[in-house]
């Protein structure tokens, strides 16, 4: 428990507000399989009492913790695998055998036939999630087998120069031989997979642990398009890896008959897992020193470079002088940077429109017109209209200062790509009428 406690690949779960929702799916899945178990060693002496503790837990933790992310769906799989690894012997009786295969058939089984046969009949609810992608399918699930190796590398041995709130400078997988570690990583993940299963009477403790981690990760890590990595996904997944560190720990300690060497086996990973969490959480404390440390880190991330460049902007706002223009040309050069590590990534570009208006600076058309061609040609992903509604919303509350016309031709070249629709559409447009609506009263009081 200390070493999932202390581990620094849990931080950006804890410290990244808006993933307190992992935290809090987390928390109810482990509530369910804690439920699960109890009632599950209730039933050996009192069927009925064991039986009814399982369907509450199952009954209530599994609405509550999909309600707080949809990855707690994954709560029955981890109960299958706790039945399967730690209570496969202790069933001899039929009544309990066929209480939990119905259990198992109404919260494992018949969900998961009902996705299948949903997804084989309606295809385009996976494939159009790909519209805002810059990857395919197939590009996702070849990276993928790349990236749970990083996790599984980084709960290991977590190197906090390696880690950070943003992976997207992360190499995408082309195809299964490019880079020829995707091959690897496929061949790898299911060479693991099949010891596991056939080694699991033999040790059941690490592969317990290894396919808790697998599952944990059958969402995120899987087909539906989402980003391509994300630390906190690790954040209940982690536990199974982190139970069979600490049980091959403390296997090795006890073997060990000198115990103050016993007790460094111990706790010398704890120091090492602590230390590194210490040292993030102090990087973090400070929002200058954390995006300096995060740009340093990952050089080619277009978000920290774009994170940069907000710490510059607001650093000149708040100066004057030679002082002032440096800051803005330091800032100007991250927006910049941000925009072009990446093309579909245009905070960059919103973001130098924003600190020109405010700081009363000279439009620069070349990345202005580079904004509207990927408005109109390029997938239009959810912080387009982030920065849309945030650039409307300054210049009506008159702190950025942006032309009518420019504004017009922004919103029109958004309304040519095929992919701007929807609530998100109609919100930012909701917001641009408006806009336009106090401009013509203002010019006719």
């Amino acid at each position: 428990m200390a070493i999932w406690l202390f581990h620094p690949i849990n931080l950006t779960t804890v410290l990244y507000v808006v993933q307190r929702m992992a935290g809090l799916s987390a928390l109810f899945c482990v509530l369910g399989m804690y439920g699960y178990s109890v009632g599950r060693l209730r039933m050996e002496t009192q069927f009925i009492h064991g039986a009814v503790i399982i369907l509450s837990s199952l009954l209530l933790f599994i609405p509550v913790a999909v309600l707080s992310k949809e990855n707690g769906a994954l709560l029955p799989s981890y109960c299958v695998l706790i039945e399967v690894f730690f209570y496969r012997s202790k069933t001899d009786k039929k009544h309990q055998k066929y209480f939990l295969y119905s259990v198992f058939a109404l919260f494992f089984i018949l969900p998961l036939s009902l996705l299948i046969s949903y997804l084989i009949l309606h295809p385009e609810w996976i494939i159009n999630g790909y519209n805002n992608r810059d990857f395919t399918l197939m590009q996702r699930l070849y990276t993928e087998s790349r990236v749970v190796w990083f996790y599984l590398a980084m709960i290991i041995l977590p190197i906090n120069s390696l880690l950070g709130l943003f992976h997207d400078d992360f190499v995408l997988s082309t195809s299964l031989f490019y880079p020829i570690t995707t091959f690897l990583g496929v061949v790898g993940l299911c060479f693991l997979v099949f010891i596991a299963i056939y080694q699991y009477r033999k040790y059941p403790v690490v592969c317990f642990g290894f396919l808790f981690f697998l599952v944990g990760h059958s969402i995120e890590s899987s087909i539906i398009a989402l980003e391509l990595v994300h630390e906190h996904r690790n954040y209940l997944p982690d536990v199974g890896v982190c139970f069979a560190i600490a049980y091959l720990l403390i296997r090795i300690a006890q073997r060990i008959k000198l115990k103050s060497l016993s007790y460094t086996v111990l706790c010398v990973p704890l120091l090492y897992y602590s230390s590194n969490t210490f040292s993030r959480a102090t990087t973090w404390g400070n929002q200058n020193v954390h995006g300096i440390v995060e740009l340093k880190n990952h050089p080619d991330s277009p978000r920290n470079n774009y994170h940069m460049a907000r710490i510059y902007a607001n650093l000149a706002h708040e100066s004057e002088g030679l002082e002032r223009d440096e800051y803005i040309e330091r800032a100007e050069h991250y927006f910049i940077k941000s925009a072009v590590l990446h093309p579909n990534y245009n905070d960059g570009l919103f973001g130098l429109i924003v600190m020109n208006s405010i700081e009363g600076r000279k439009e620069n058309k070349k990345y202005l017109d580079e904004l509207m061609h990927r408005l109109e040609k390029k997938p239009f992903n959810a912080n387009n209209y982030n920065y849309l509604l945030a650039l409307l919303r300054c210049i009506n509350e008159k702190v950025c200062v942006v032309s009518v016309e420019r504004i017009q031709q922004i919103i029109e070249a958004c309304k040519r790509n095929k992919y701007f629709r929807g609530k998100h559409k109609e919100g930012v447009m909701t917001v641009y009428r408006k806009l336009l609506f106090d401009l013509k009263t203002d010019v006719a009081s």
